[in-house]
C-alpha cells in the first residue's frame, strides 16, 4: 500500500499472544478437571471456573432475568497481559475450588502439557 507523502496514517499495535503459554493455561484447565467433581463435561467446567475467575459478559434477557456467559479468550479478543491476569485468577480459582496448593498446581500441570 502507497502512502501520500505528509498522509497521516493510524496503526494499531499489540503484543503477540505467546502460544506456549495458551498450552499452558489449558493444561491447567485439564488440571482442575482433573481434580473436580462437579462437572462430567470439559467445556461446562471451563466456561464456569472462567467466570468464577472474574471473566464473565452479563446482559438482561428480554424477561428481566440476567444471563451471563465466560468471555472470549480467542487472540483477538484478548491481550498477552489480560491473558497473564486470566492465568493467574483462574488458578488462583482451581486452588480454592480444588482445595490444593500452588505448588500442587503446579506440579500437575506440566503433565498435562
Amino acid at each position: 500500500m502507497k502512502y501520500k507523502e505528509g498522509e497521516i496514517i493510524e496503526i494499531d499495535h499489540k503484543k503477540a499472544r505467546n502460544h506456549a503459554f495458551h498450552r499452558q493455561f489449558f493444561a491447567l484447565l485439564k488440571v482442575g478437571f482433573e481434580l473436580q467433581t462437579s462437572f462430567i463435561a470439559p467445556e461446562w467446567w471451563r466456561e464456569w471456573i472462567t467466570i468464577k475467575a472474574g471473566y464473565f459478559e452479563s446482559c438482561q434477557s428480554p424477561t428481566g432475568e440476567w444471563m451471563i456467559r465466560a468471555k472470549s479468550i480467542s487472540f483477538e479478543k484478548m491481550d498477552n497481559l489480560e491473558f497473564e491476569k486470566l492465568y493467574k485468577d483462574v488458578s488462583n480459582a482451581i486452588i480454592e475450588v480444588c482445595h490444593i496448593t500452588a505448588e500442587q498446581l503446579e506440579e500437575n500441570w506440566k503433565l498435562f502439557l
